[in-house]
């Protein structure tokens, strides 16, 4: 082809027709800049199209964190519900002028399980790498950017609730196992005759069972109900970004 136009532009020096040459440039400099035009908007589509396939592949694993999460925060939800359960009965008991063998037997263990730490700990490897990849500028005013923000906005709120129960709650360990309470519980748990050992040794046993620690503990895991909104919360917005990537990756 370049040899064409080479012969064409060659005829018309000969037969010297300038005008007619240099309308022919100027048709030949426009069917360059053409071919270069088009050249860069194939190159801007194959970079385009790598850069969206590495972007879903980036989706894909931040989809998987957050499968992975509802998982998680479904079973930590179960647990929670039920240390704050028994912590309001152990709270009930506190507050009855007499202790019961019965009260005595049902929060004996659960005495001691509030200081079990059980954390939810949200997957971020995905989003995290999203943004050290600079894709995350594709998102830009897309549904799912807000979706994403508010999800880890309440991943963050969690950890936050969740940092200022267990401070509170192993501070308050500290002074059981100064004052040998804990041991003193797990060596009632293994009397074998409970009922007898609770007639003979009932003061003794309210003074372990409601002791200061023991009490603030359960005082304060017994308020964490706001930790079951915010995995309900975690829970329905987990679905709603799950279901909005896979919106964004069928119709972009």
């Amino acid at each position: 082809m370049l040899k064409f136009f080479r012969k064409i532009r060659q005829k018309l020096l000969l037969d010297n027709k300038f005008s007619k040459y240099a309308l022919y440039a100027v048709g030949e400099i426009f069917l360059v800049v053409i071919g270069i035009l088009i050249a860069l908007q194939i190159n801007n589509w194959n970079t385009n199209k790598q850069e969206t396939k590495e972007l879903y592949s980036y989706l894909s694993n931040i989809r998987k964190n957050l499968q992975e999460d509802l998982t998680s925060v479904e079973e930590i939800k179960e647990w929670r519900e039920s240390s704050i359960m028994r912590s309001k009965r152990y709270m009930e008991v506190v507050h009855i002028n007499e202790l019961t063998f019965f009260d005595f037997n049902e929060i004996l263990r659960p005495s001691h399980l509030v200081f079990r730490d059980f954390n939810f700990i949200s997957n971020t490897s995905g989003i995290e790498a999203l943004k050290s990849s600079g894709f995350l500028r594709k998102l830009h005013s897309t549904s799912l950017a807000g979706k994403l923000n508010e999800y880890y906005n309440i991943v963050n709120k969690i950890l936050r609730e969740e940092n200022s129960l267990n401070n509170t709650i192993e501070n308050l360990q500290i002074f059981t196992y100064n004052d040998n309470i804990l041991q003193q519980l797990f060596q009632v748990e293994g009397v074998p005759d409970k009922q007898a050992y609770f007639s003979k040794n009932i003061i003794e046993i309210r003074e372990l069972l409601f002791h200061p620690s023991l009490t603030g503990a359960h005082e304060r895991n017994s308020k964490a109900t706001n930790l079951l909104k915010l995995y309900s919360q975690l829970e329905e917005m987990s679905k709603i970004t799950i279901a909005e990537i896979n919106t964004f990756t069928k119709y972009n």
